[in-house]
């Protein structure tokens, strides 16, 4: 059964905006009228907020999210995630570029992976390695969590603040949340 991909927007936004995400693309089969925001459209519980933080997108295709992230002044290269021949490992040196190159990520479908249609749309494939044989895979929010930590420490992102047992967000919106 394949998944509602707007059901995935709370797990894939919150571990793409907490690894610093400059915008999130959604494929949502069309585009949403002129005027009105991505966000009503997706199911947001669970984001904490994410979707007022970072920008989102809809695209009414996949070739279109694509391409649109390859133009200028974007100049992203597309990186599947996906366990493959051609894949190479996220931990593997260099292999988001030196220095890291504005990238795209486009995690697989949780039970059958990425389609060989999207395979040829990305510029390469990464996986994360596993170092026991217990499983056939992680879940694609698992794994897109992985790429995106190893993406974060190629770039060299700092890590914010941490207070306590949270990391400290700084923004107008989450001062305003004050718990109960």
């Amino acid at each position: 059964r394949r998944r509602d991909p707007s059901s995935e927007y709370p797990r894939v936004g919150r571990r793409a905006a907490a690894r610093n995400a400059a915008r999130i693309g959604q494929k949502t089969g069309v585009a949403p009228p002129a005027g009105k925001r991505l966000a009503k459209n997706l199911r947001t519980f669970g984001a904490h907020g994410v979707e007022r933080r970072v920008p989102l997108r809809a695209f009414a295709s996949l070739q279109q999210l694509v391409a649109w992230a390859k133009r200028a002044p974007r100049n992203c290269r597309v990186l599947g995630i996906e366990i493959g021949e051609r894949a190479v490992s996220c931990a593997a040196p260099g292999v988001f570029g030196t220095p890291a190159a504005p990238t795209c990520f486009l995690p697989g479908n949780e039970g059958q992976g990425l389609l060989e249609s999207q395979i040829a749309l990305c510029d390469g494939l990464v996986y994360v390695p596993q170092y026991a044989s217990v499983t056939a895979s992680l879940n694609v929010n698992a794994a897109t969590a992985c790429v995106l930590s190893w993406f974060a420490a190629a770039v060299g992102y700092a890590e914010v603040t941490r207070e306590g047992a949270k990391y400290v967000v700084k923004d107008g919106l989450h001062a305003l949340w004050k718990p109960k």
